[in-house]
């Protein structure tokens, strides 16, 4: 094949957009059309006529595009002529070259926005980062064949040392000017002289680390289009009548007897590498229709090109010291929700304002951050990048943390506020070192006018945190049915009301909750359960109920049935009393523990406490006065107030 080079050497002092206009509505009509498996596509296929390499460069970058002409594939479906290119970037400031950039130029199907670090349709990078996490296999699996074999071909030409010095080459002398010749963004006949840009240029590409940083890329990219993914074999196995169960993308005994079995009916030997030949094989001895094959996820396996299985790794932020990588609700991922109401939990706890954690990201989440940074003296650029994560996240991992308010002097500190249910900040004051609470008939939760309440506490916890919570508590005598003084809750307002995980009242004895799908007891009041199915500990179950969110909400008490409406007298003497509770919410190995005077009241280990089935809520410790509605003024007071997260 007769492969022509040709060079031009071009030098930019300000950031350029490589979007041609004249393209875009062309651009637009094309899209991904699902995912596709084809294990015949060979480097060789694709075919080219000339290269062409660019050099550009900015403040903060240098781009070096290569653009392959005229290129073919079997898998080509028109006649028109083609261009691919490519764009490696490096940082002019550490010489690194860090990235193949992938864009309009690069395939004939746009690439999604949802596909981009930095959230911009048809840009893509090849990094270790995007290799490691499987996003670049996410973009790849998705490519037409043509587009596949264009960007295998691609990669493997910058394996070759010849072609990479044809890059190295560009270094211009401190006595030379190249002229461009005939390509593209009006460089034609034109002198390019010497300046700053040229400067940067020369300098990464005279760094010796340069060709290795190139050679690593193509290589990271020619291995990575080699991968076959666990899920593809499986779907693969169970359409050719090999089943293999479920395609959760986890190789497993019931896989390897699936792929073994297949190996017997073809007469193949059994110890057949699993790669994209041999996948390829099985694909083509399916006699039915192929079944639709579903997207990578962060969870799938792969097999290398030597059969060897691995798994995605989050573990490289290094492109993101080069590119401002977003941080949104499209971060490829599956944990990025989970991640991103972390750092908003964390913020709150923090003291800067995220808003209720939701997973995604908003103003309030950004402006927050900014707070934050600012505090330590440093700037936001605005761009939720990896640093910024990565900073934050540290912060929500820390192991543990306490408030302690004696109310010595002050209501709020340390994160305790006003709980958002009764905003009636007129109910309490300090008297005497403690903080002493008058709730008045008029003072109504902000839901409904059948309850009365305020209470403070410390809201948007970080929920990979246990707690305990202990106060001391004295009442006025005066109780009324259901007056609930202290509460730990964890829920979400937009699936309706949940029961707290654990509950101290003046008028009965310490609850505990536990939810589930399954309906284990009868939905009726006040079961004594003997063995409950949930956890270890005996108990009268209160009642059981249905809630919005599909789960059965179990309320559980240490108590005998004929004490269940008469006052818990210990906690209405007019005495003060040492309370402290311990909850985890957790699916499976939660727990709650309330203590009153030292002694255990109630206690349920290793139980579903969490309220709802999303991985994110409202983790909050409260106390105050919670009522059905009276018509009299009640008095209570706490003190030495104190909340300790810890991890389980």
């Amino acid at each position: 094949m007769n492969q022509t080079i040709r060079i031009i050497f071009v030098t930019i002092l300000v950031a350029l957009n490589f979007t041609h206009p004249a393209h875009a509505d062309a651009q637009q009509k094309f899209s991904f059309q699902g995912v596709s498996y084809n294990g015949d596509i060979k480097a060789e296929l694709f075919s080219f006529s000339d290269v062409m390499i660019k050099a550009r460069s900015n403040t903060d970058r240098v781009n070096i595009k290569v653009i392959f002409q005229d290129v073919s594939t079997p898998y080509k479906a028109t006649d028109k002529d083609e261009t691919v290119a490519i764009t490696f970037e490096g940082d002019p400031k550490s010489e690194n070259v860090y990235a193949i950039r992938l864009g309009y130029g690069t395939f004939s199907q746009t690439i999604p926005s949802t596909f981009s670090y930095d959230d911009k349709t048809s840009r893509f990078f090849i990094a270790p980062k995007s290799i490691e996490d499987g996003k670049f296999n996410s973009l790849y699996e998705q490519l037409t064949s043509h587009d596949k074999t264009k960007l295998k071909g691609v990669c493997n030409y910058f394996l070759d040392d010849n072609n990479i010095e044809e890059i190295i080459s560009l270094k211009p002398s401190s006595s030379t000017k190249i002229i461009g010749k005939g390509f593209g963004s009006g460089v034609a006949g034109k002198e390019i002289g010497l300046g700053k840009g040229a400067t940067r240029i020369s300098k990464l590409l005279s760094n010796p680390n340069t060709p290795k940083q190139i050679k690593t890329l193509a290589t990271l990219c020619t291995e990575a289009t080699k991968r076959v993914y666990v899920k593809d074999v499986q779907t693969f196995l169970d359409a050719s009548g090999h089943n293999v169960g479920k395609s959760d993308g986890q190789w497993g005994k019931k896989s390897q007897s699936g792929w073994e079995a297949y190996l017997i009916s073809q007469g193949k030997q059994l110890d057949t590498t699993i790669d994209a030949t041999s996948v390829q094989e099985l694909k083509n001895s399916i006699s039915s229709k192929i079944p639709k094959l579903r997207a990578i996820t962060f969870q799938d396996s792969y097999f290398d090109l030597h059969g060897s299985r691995n798994k995605h790794s989050k573990s490289n932020p290094e492109l993101c010291k080069f590119i401002s990588c977003k941080l949104t609700f499209k971060r490829w991922h599956n944990d990025a929700r989970k991640e991103i109401y972390e750092i908003q939990s964390s913020l709150n706890y923090a003291g800067f304002d995220a808003g209720v954690p939701n997973g995604l990201i908003g103003n309030r989440t950004l402006v927050a951050v900014k707070n934050y940074y600012a505090e330590k003296n440093k700037k936001f650029d605005g761009v939720l990048s990896d640093n910024e994560f990565n900073d934050i996240f540290r912060y929500s991992s820390n192991p543990s943390f306490k408030i302690f308010n004696d109310f010595s002097r002050v209501i709020y500190k340390s994160g305790i506020s006003i709980q958002p249910s009764g905003d009636h900040p007129s109910a309490v004051k300090i008297s005497n070192g403690t903080a002493k609470f008058t709730l008045t008939p008029k003072m109504y939760s902000n839901y409904s006018k059948n309850i009365q309440r305020f209470e403070i506490g410390k809201k948007q916890i970080p929920e990979h945190l246990a707690l305990r919570v202990k106060f001391k508590f004295k009442s006025d005598n005066k109780v009324s049915d259901r007056v609930l003084i202290a509460q730990i809750k964890s829920a979400q307002k937009k699936l309706g009301g949940n029961g707290p995980i654990a509950s101290v009242y003046i008028d009965r004895s310490p609850q505990c909750a536990t939810w589930n799908k399954n309906k284990y007891y009868p939905e009726k009041i006040d079961y004594y359960v003997d063995n409950p199915l949930q956890h270890s500990t005996k108990g009268l179950l209160l009642y059981s109920e249905k809630r919005k969110n599909g789960l059965y909400e179990y309320v559980w008490a240490d108590r005998k049935k004929h004490e269940i409406n008469r006052s818990f007298k210990p906690l209405n003497d007019g005495k003060w009393h040492e309370i402290e509770m311990h909850a985890y919410p957790h699916n499976k190995k939660g727990f709650c523990r309330i203590y009153i005077d030292g002694k255990l009241m109630l206690e349920i280990n290793n139980a579903p406490t969490k309220s709802y089935i999303a991985n994110y809520g409202d983790y909050a410790a409260r106390i105050g006065i919670y009522r059905d509605a009276v018509n009299y003024n009640q008095t209570v007071e706490f003190d030495d107030f104190e909340i300790i997260g810890y991890k389980p």
